[in-house]
């Protein structure tokens, strides 16, 4: 048995290791007894592997901290192991062969070989190189090569090329493929059977932008990946915005408007349809162009082209210079016919992005039912109620002091006093720099471990905490303003004089 060059190896496969071991015996106990890691280190992964954690990041951790020589090698893939662990073996033939293995979580499950016998196990040793800057991908019958360099430049880069040489968008993909009302091209589309979704999870794909970069600051501002959807941020923009002819330019996907001192956002998409669909989000509901013109009580038989102003100038000029645009009655396209416009967002208020939303019955607001907190996946009511509507009627308690809440027991309205303070983080660009914490937290909450609100209020001060030493400053002033803001929530929801 010979060892592979170089510890680039080992670095990719700890984790396809550590995804192998489904139990410590005889895993563990050989490394301690052939003198691989010390008696401490072998007590101190049975104690995590016996935890929340997990045996699966117990062992990642375990392996982290062994030096990757001859000796390790041999007694990691030695007979035992491999005769234990049938998850394993994948692994240590790719190595022989001097190949990066592909993380074990990405192989098919094992319970689908009851379908698909042979054909499965087949796959199951094969060796998908998912490092490749160009990758094989499907959705439905359509069939393409995607260009990893391209899609890095955004959404709205064509950069899955066809047998005919034709280019497209993810999205165009997707409709391509007959999956176009599904709206979400990370789960349509899939590389040799997994979807695209989980290899931008795994690293083998950038999560692109929605847009391509643009220099200027304002397109910056208003196309940036994680698209500004709340209210009161959207309109605070308006003001960098000159005029009817940088709209057109810089494609506001939602450009701010009033009429008279009714404020609200006007989405484009929403509008093709006509101003009769329900196109201008207000911070409390959607309404039409119309209804968004009788909400202002000194108008009468008002008209939305000429009373609904941008930036001092009335919505005609908009319509006018192209930038706002109408389809015709009898337009079958998406946005006219494809779809039924809500009176809840078009994407989630936490990640977004599109896709089934959960939509809250007394909000405007859309979530993933796994981006809400509490997970909202599972539920069965017909109507549903977000966690920020909810908390509404808690902020009216007598005030206490910060030490005594510290102290209050987890019952179920303090849970969902946390479950809000929760979400508010989620709903802020710094959960992408601590999602993984993030979601042991939200776990935490969910399977009620939490014995107090200050043990809650720890793991999440001290997840802000471990990313204030970055180097990065701008990420630092972000986390920073997240951790106010979450303290700040934490004292008005539970009334902290």
């Amino acid at each position: 048995m010979s060892i592979p060059a170089g510890d680039d190896i080992w670095k990719k496969v700890k984790l396809s290791i550590s995804c192998a071991i489904n139990k410590t015996f005889p895993f563990l106990h050989g490394l301690r007894d052939n003198e691989i890691i010390s008696q401490e280190d072998f007590e101190k992964c049975e104690r995590e592997a016996n935890s929340n954690r997990g045996i699966n990041e117990a062992i990642y951790n375990m392996l982290r901290g062994l030096e990757f020589n001859e000796l390790t090698y041999r007694k990691l893939f030695c007979k035992e192991n491999l005769d234990a662990y049938q998850d394993l073996q994948p692994i240590y033939k790719s190595l022989k062969n001097g190949l990066p293995h592909v993380s074990y979580e990405l192989l098919p499950h094992r319970s689908s070989a009851l379908n698909i016998g042979k054909r499965v196990q087949k796959e199951k040793h094969q060796i998908l190189d998912f490092q490749s800057d160009e990758l094989n991908v499907s959705c439905g019958k359509a069939k393409g090569v995607l260009y990893k360099k391209k899609l890095a430049a955004g959404v709205s880069q064509k950069c899955i090329r066809d047998d005919g040489g034709n280019w497209y968008t993810p999205i165009e993909f997707e409709r391509k493929g007959g999956r176009g009302s599904q709206k979400n091209w990370r789960k349509s589309i899939h590389c040799n059977r997994f979807q695209l979704k989980t290899l931008i999870e795994k690293g083998y794909l950038l999560n692109p932008p929605r847009s391509s970069p643009m220099k200027n600051k304002i397109s910056r501002l208003c196309l940036r990946k994680k698209k500004v959807t709340e209210f009161s941020q959207l309109w605070s923009q308006a003001g960098l915005v000159g005029n009817a002819s940088e709209l057109t330019q810089f494609q506001l996907p939602g450009i701010p408007v009033q009429c008279g001192a009714v404020k609200g956002v006007l989405y484009k998409h929403r509008f093709v349809a006509g101003p009769l669909k329900k196109c201008i989000r207000m911070e409390e509901r959607w309404c039409t162009a119309k209804e968004f013109v009788e909400i202002n009580d000194k108008i009468t038989n008002g008209s939305y082209n000429k009373d609904i102003h941008f930036n001092e100038g009335p919505l005609q000029n908009l319509i006018e210079d192209g930038t706002l645009k109408t389809h015709s009655n009898d337009c079958s396209c998406y946005n006219c016919k494809g779809i039924k416009w809500t009176e809840n967002d078009d994407t989630c208020e936490v990640c977004k992005e599109d896709g089934f939303l959960m939509c809250c019955d007394s909000c405007p607001r859309s979530f993933h039912g796994v981006c809400h907190v509490p997970d909202a996946s599972i539920t069965k009511s017909k109507k549903w109620i977000c966690t920020f509507c909810k908390i509404e009627s808690q902020f009216s308690e007598k005030s206490s002091n910060q030490r005594d809440v510290l102290g209050y027991q987890m019952v179920p309205r303090h849970r969902l006093k946390c479950e809000f303070l929760l979400l508010k983080v989620c709903c802020q660009d710094a959960r992408d720099f601590a999602k993984d914490p993030i979601k042991r937290i939200k776990e935490k909450l969910q399977k009620k471990l939490y014995q107090n609100v200050g043990d809650f209020i720890y793991d999440v001060q001290q997840t802000f905490s471990n990313f204030q030493i970055t180097q990065d400053e701008k990420i630092r002033e972000m986390i920073q303003k997240s951790q106010d803001e979450f303290e700040k929530n934490f004292k008005e929801v539970f009334s902290i004089k």
